[in-house]
Protein backbone atom coordinates (compact mmCIF):
# COMPACT_ATOMS: atom_id res chain seq x y z
CA UNK A 1 0.00 0.00 0.00
CA UNK A 2 1.52 3.47 -0.99
CA UNK A 3 2.32 5.72 1.74
CA UNK A 4 -0.49 8.51 -0.16
CA UNK A 5 -3.39 5.75 -0.05
CA UNK A 6 -5.98 5.97 2.26
CA UNK A 7 -6.84 2.65 4.70
CA UNK A 8 -10.79 2.49 4.25
CA UNK A 9 -11.00 -0.17 7.32
CA UNK A 10 -14.79 -1.32 5.92
CA UNK A 11 -13.45 -2.19 2.74
CA UNK A 12 -9.88 -3.53 3.24
CA UNK A 13 -10.73 -5.21 6.24
CA UNK A 14 -13.94 -5.65 7.36
CA UNK A 15 -17.55 -4.02 6.97
CA UNK A 16 -18.56 -5.46 10.16
CA UNK A 17 -15.68 -5.20 12.39
CA UNK A 18 -16.35 -7.16 16.10
CA UNK A 19 -14.55 -8.43 19.14
CA UNK A 20 -11.47 -7.68 20.74
CA UNK A 21 -9.04 -11.00 20.53
CA UNK A 22 -8.82 -13.29 17.26
CA UNK A 23 -10.93 -15.93 19.23
CA UNK A 24 -14.08 -14.14 18.72
CA UNK A 25 -13.89 -13.62 15.02
CA UNK A 26 -11.70 -12.85 11.90
CA UNK A 27 -12.65 -9.38 12.16
CA UNK A 28 -11.67 -8.33 15.74
CA UNK A 29 -9.83 -5.79 17.15
CA UNK A 30 -6.42 -7.83 16.97
CA UNK A 31 -7.01 -8.84 13.67
CA UNK A 32 -7.09 -5.04 12.79
CA UNK A 33 -4.10 -4.65 14.92
CA UNK A 34 -2.04 -7.02 14.10
CA UNK A 35 -2.71 -8.18 10.46
CA UNK A 36 -3.07 -3.95 9.23
CA UNK A 37 -2.23 -1.12 11.30
CA UNK A 38 0.83 -2.53 13.03
CA UNK A 39 2.83 -3.24 9.22
CA UNK A 40 1.11 -0.33 7.38
CA UNK A 41 2.05 1.89 10.88
CA UNK A 42 5.95 0.83 10.92
CA UNK A 43 6.57 0.37 7.46
CA UNK A 44 5.05 4.16 6.76
CA UNK A 45 5.49 7.44 7.84
CA UNK A 46 2.01 8.21 8.43
CA UNK A 47 -0.98 6.43 7.88
CA UNK A 48 -4.52 8.06 6.46
CA UNK A 49 -7.55 6.19 8.06
CA UNK A 50 -10.55 5.75 7.11
CA UNK A 51 -12.79 4.56 9.95
CA UNK A 52 -16.52 4.87 8.97
CA UNK A 53 -16.65 4.58 4.86
CA UNK A 54 -17.70 0.94 3.88
CA UNK A 55 -18.75 -0.41 7.30
CA UNK A 56 -22.27 -1.97 7.85
CA UNK A 57 -21.99 -2.00 11.60
CA UNK A 58 -20.56 0.90 14.10
CA UNK A 59 -17.40 -0.27 16.35
CA UNK A 60 -17.59 -1.62 19.91
CA UNK A 61 -15.56 -0.08 22.26
CA UNK A 62 -13.20 -3.48 22.93
CA UNK A 63 -12.54 -3.90 19.47
CA UNK A 64 -11.35 -0.07 19.05
CA UNK A 65 -8.92 -0.46 22.54
CA UNK A 66 -7.59 -4.09 21.25
CA UNK A 67 -6.64 -2.38 17.79
CA UNK A 68 -5.47 0.93 18.66
CA UNK A 69 -4.78 1.23 22.75
CA UNK A 70 -2.88 -2.44 21.68
CA UNK A 71 -0.51 -0.30 19.77
CA UNK A 72 0.57 1.38 23.03
CA UNK A 73 0.13 -1.12 25.68
CA UNK A 74 1.93 -3.83 23.69
CA UNK A 75 4.92 -1.37 23.21
CA UNK A 76 4.85 -0.78 19.38
CA UNK A 77 4.38 2.74 19.75
CA UNK A 78 4.24 5.53 22.43
CA UNK A 79 0.68 7.55 22.06
CA UNK A 80 2.27 10.75 21.08
CA UNK A 81 4.20 8.69 18.14
CA UNK A 82 1.11 6.49 17.35
CA UNK A 83 -0.94 10.08 17.55
CA UNK A 84 1.79 12.07 14.89
CA UNK A 85 1.77 8.67 12.86
CA UNK A 86 -2.67 8.37 12.39
CA UNK A 87 -4.08 10.65 10.02
CA UNK A 88 -8.27 10.64 10.21
CA UNK A 89 -10.08 11.25 6.89
CA UNK A 90 -14.29 11.25 6.60
CA UNK A 91 -16.60 14.20 7.22
CA UNK A 92 -19.23 12.02 8.65
CA UNK A 93 -20.53 12.55 12.12
CA UNK A 94 -19.16 9.08 13.03
CA UNK A 95 -16.30 9.51 11.45
CA UNK A 96 -15.50 12.31 14.17
CA UNK A 97 -17.12 10.11 16.88
CA UNK A 98 -14.59 7.16 16.77
CA UNK A 99 -11.24 8.97 15.87
CA UNK A 100 -12.33 10.85 19.10
CA UNK A 101 -12.75 7.36 20.81
CA UNK A 102 -9.79 6.04 19.10
CA UNK A 103 -7.50 8.81 20.50
CA UNK A 104 -9.44 8.34 23.78
CA UNK A 105 -8.50 4.71 24.04
CA UNK A 106 -4.55 5.26 22.96
CA UNK A 107 -4.06 8.63 25.00
CA UNK A 108 -5.71 5.80 27.97
CA UNK A 109 -3.18 3.12 27.06
CA UNK A 110 -0.07 2.39 29.35
CA UNK A 111 3.02 2.21 27.10
CA UNK A 112 4.57 -1.23 27.13
CA UNK A 113 2.58 -2.33 29.90
CA UNK A 114 1.97 -6.03 28.75
CA UNK A 115 3.66 -8.64 26.45
CA UNK A 116 1.88 -9.92 23.82
CA UNK A 117 0.21 -13.37 23.44
CA UNK A 118 -1.93 -14.12 20.23
CA UNK A 119 -5.03 -15.05 21.56
CA UNK A 120 -6.31 -18.60 19.82
CA UNK A 121 -7.47 -18.24 16.31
Amino acid sequence: MASNQIFVVGKQFSAEPSGRYYADGEASGEALREQWLKPLLTSQETLALDLVSHLDVGYGASFLMEAFGGLVKYGHFTATELLHKLRFVGAEDDADFYQKKVVQYINEAAYNSAKYTPSAR
